[in-house]
Protein backbone atom coordinates (compact mmCIF):
# COMPACT_ATOMS: atom_id res chain seq x y z
CA UNK A 1 0.00 0.00 0.00
CA UNK A 2 0.89 3.62 -0.25
CA UNK A 3 0.74 6.48 2.19
CA UNK A 4 -0.07 9.96 0.99
CA UNK A 5 1.50 12.65 3.13
CA UNK A 6 0.67 16.11 1.80
CA UNK A 7 3.09 18.85 2.78
CA UNK A 8 0.25 20.79 4.38
CA UNK A 9 1.33 22.32 7.68
CA UNK A 10 -1.14 22.72 10.51
CA UNK A 11 -1.87 26.17 11.82
CA UNK A 12 -3.53 25.06 15.07
CA UNK A 13 -0.17 25.13 16.89
CA UNK A 14 0.13 28.87 16.07
CA UNK A 15 3.39 28.96 14.09
CA UNK A 16 5.40 32.13 14.56
CA UNK A 17 7.52 31.90 11.39
CA UNK A 18 8.30 29.79 8.32
CA UNK A 19 10.69 27.60 10.32
CA UNK A 20 7.80 26.52 12.55
CA UNK A 21 5.81 25.44 9.48
CA UNK A 22 8.78 23.52 8.05
CA UNK A 23 9.42 21.85 11.42
CA UNK A 24 5.78 20.74 11.53
CA UNK A 25 5.96 19.01 8.14
CA UNK A 26 9.39 17.49 8.84
CA UNK A 27 8.20 16.16 12.22
CA UNK A 28 5.20 14.48 10.58
CA UNK A 29 7.46 12.88 7.94
CA UNK A 30 9.84 11.59 10.61
CA UNK A 31 6.90 10.23 12.64
CA UNK A 32 5.62 8.40 9.57
CA UNK A 33 9.06 6.81 9.09
CA UNK A 34 9.26 5.95 12.83
CA UNK A 35 12.34 8.13 13.26
CA UNK A 36 12.51 9.74 16.72
CA UNK A 37 12.16 13.51 16.83
CA UNK A 38 11.43 16.06 19.54
CA UNK A 39 9.93 18.87 17.46
CA UNK A 40 6.29 17.88 17.98
CA UNK A 41 4.47 15.10 19.82
CA UNK A 42 3.23 12.19 17.74
CA UNK A 43 -0.48 12.10 16.99
CA UNK A 44 -2.33 10.73 20.00
CA UNK A 45 0.44 11.59 22.46
CA UNK A 46 0.44 14.54 24.82
CA UNK A 47 3.71 16.03 25.99
CA UNK A 48 3.37 18.26 29.01
CA UNK A 49 5.17 21.56 28.70
CA UNK A 50 5.52 24.82 30.52
CA UNK A 51 1.98 25.90 29.57
CA UNK A 52 0.35 22.76 31.06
Amino acid sequence: GAVILPAAPGFYHQPQNIDDLVDFVVARILNLLNIPQDMLPRWGEHHFGVDD
